[in-house]
């Protein structure tokens, strides 16, 4: 995770990992909760993030939010807080690819 946070987000949407068939990006948004999923969307977490996943080794995935991009750069009112697009939220530590399920 301390690698991952070297990089803009954006510069991990464009890198590849794997090979063959097996080849994708290391960081893929999908924008709404993965369907079909194993997991269940948290009731904490707001409707309207993003969601998307860091690919790592195997089937090992983090599955998260970002905060949409008319967001960034607004206070939270609440909190005080600055929503920043380039910020990766973690949920889910998923060691057997169960976030966004393949069919594979």
């Amino acid at each position: 995770m301390k690698e991952y946070s070297k990089e803009s987000l954006k510069s991990w949407e464009n890198r590849e990992i794997g090979s063959g068939e097996h080849r994708g990006k290391v960081f893929v948004i999908y924008d709404t909760f993965p369907d079909p999923s194993l997991l269940e969307h948290p009731k904490h977490i707001p409707l309207d993030v993003k969601w998307a996943r860091f690919r790592m080794e195997q089937s090992f995935r983090l599955g998260g939010f970002i905060v949409p991009e008319e967001l960034h750069g607004k206070i939270h009112e609440e909190t005080g807080f600055i929503f920043d697009k380039n910020t990766f939220y973690v949920v889910f530590i998923d060691r057997d690819h169960n976030f966004y399920l393949t069919g594979k």
